[in-house]
């Protein structure tokens, strides 16, 4: 009877130990759970604070979005509502202001391109002839640096802020910069492929700021048929580089230009209030102009300028 007892009791032992384990399994097994609980439910919630505060962040932007372009459609409406009334007092024809003070937006433009103004002046008295010098290369891009100065002093802080015509006026600074340092390639003959290839990168920030609606595809056609038929007598006169060089940089060009005339080309502009929608396409106009005027003048060398 004793050793049936004992038998049991040395039975009975491993058992309690194996119980005894599994329990402390069970037990560490339930901590890890609500260790990992707790920790998921932590992750949860910090994501859930960063996706209400990335949701507060984008509804203060979509609002600030917003007072922009309700305070660009009021200005927007009250510049169509002054032409109306001025074609309403005239409708024969619109009543152009005699001074630079009956229109208070004009005025202020107007002294933002002082700089610009001056420095052409200086360009085209100061410093007549084209010397290869550090002194000329500051004269000459200064008028395209004081327009850059024009566009930050225009915009101000809304190149900063999201948006088309932010986006526009950024584009349209860094086209002016880059021209600035292609001008001043080009006052040494070597650097002239250089020069080419740096208004190349200008003209497609034109054409990037610009964009492609209203598309007008039969002004393109016009445009292009046009550059290739000028072009073509060109080419015959080209040697080495200059071969494709000319050709590319002709189709950028008339690119731009096309973009520049379709983006606001309309009989609105011609109202007074909406003169200002005329520049991109005027300044179009001008830069092929030039490069026209350069090509004459030198030959099969095509040297473009701002």
């Amino acid at each position: 009877m004793v050793k049936i007892s004992v038998l049991s009791r040395k039975a009975r032992e491993p058992r309690e130990a194996r119980e005894l384990r599994e329990a402390r399994e069970l037990w560490e097994l339930r901590e890890a759970r609500e260790l990992r609980e707790a920790r998921e439910l932590r992750e949860a919630r910090e994501l859930r604070k960063a996706r209400e505060a990335r949701e507060a962040r984008e509804a203060e932007e979509a609002q600030e979005l917003q007072e922009l372009r309700e305070a660009r459609e009021a200005e927007e409406a009250q510049e169509l509502r002054e032409a109306r009334e001025a074609r309403e007092r005239a409708p024969c024809c619109p009543v152009l202001p005699r001074t630079l003070a009956s229109y208070p937006r004009l005025k202020g433009v107007m002294l933002k391109l002082l700089p610009f103004f001056k420095a052409v002046v200086i360009y085209f008295v100061v410093m007549p002839a084209d010397t290869p010098t550090w002194l000329y290369v500051l004269v000459k891009v200064m008028p395209v640096l004081s327009l850059v100065l024009f566009v930050v002093l225009h915009e101000g802080h809304r190149l900063s802020l999201p948006g088309y015509q932010c986006r526009f006026s950024r584009r349209v600074a860094l086209a002016l910069a880059l021209s600035a340092f292609a001008d001043a390639l080009l006052v040494w003959p070597s650097q002239f492929l250089t020069g080419m290839f740096v208004f190349v990168a200008v003209h497609l920030l034109y054409i990037a700021a610009f964009g492609f609606r209203p598309l007008r595809p039969a002004l393109g056609v016009a445009l292009y048929a046009s550059s290739a038929w000028a072009v073509s007598f060109l080419v015959p006169g080209l040697k080495g580089p200059l071969v494709l060089a000319v050709p590319l940089y002709t189709a950028v060009l008339v690119t731009m230009l096309w973009r520049a005339v379709a983006r606001d080309w309309d009989f609105r502009t011609l109202v007074p209030g909406h003169w200002f929608r005329l520049c991109p396409a005027v300044g179009g106009m001008l830069f092929v102009a030039s490069s026209s005027d350069s090509t004459c003048s030198t030959g099969p060398s095509l040297t473009p300028r701002s």
